[in-house]
């Protein structure tokens, strides 16, 4: 099942993060580059991505970040949903041991949601970030 849900970022509620868990952000590792709202987070972070990653000895598939200031209380996954789109299988046996009932997903162009979740048989909140 597919829910769409719209998320303001940054947080209207400066004095709390965004309580979505587990959410995966697109994230070009072959580049070292954020996408979409990551490239937004990053920007109004001063870089606290890239320089966070940075730190990050061969960065690949997921790559998990919890760090303060960041606006996501429990943190976030980065995830290139390009090379997702082209290893669907591999990417799917990743995601099939988040024990979650549901995952969110920045909204994109790459990944087919519905597909997700019918293999993953999961609710996926395709998360459009405003």
């Amino acid at each position: 099942m597919i829910r769409h849900i719209t998320v303001s970022y940054p947080s209207i509620d400066r004095d709390r993060g965004l309580d979505l868990f587990p959410i995966f952000l697109n994230f070009d590792f072959s580049k070292m580059i954020p996408r979409g709202v990551l490239a937004k987070i990053d920007l109004l972070t001063l870089g606290n991505i890239y320089e966070t990653l940075d730190k990050v000895s061969n960065p690949k598939e997921i790559v998990y970040v919890l760090k303060s200031g960041l606006c996501f209380e429990k943190g976030f996954f980065l995830i290139d949903f390009e090379k997702f789109s082209k290893e669907m299988d591999r990417y799917l046996t990743l995601l099939k041991g988040f024990e979650h009932d549901c995952l969110y997903f920045e909204k994109n162009c790459y990944i087919d949601s519905e597909l997700i979740s019918k293999e993953l048989n999961k609710i996926i909140f395709v998360t459009e970030f405003v």
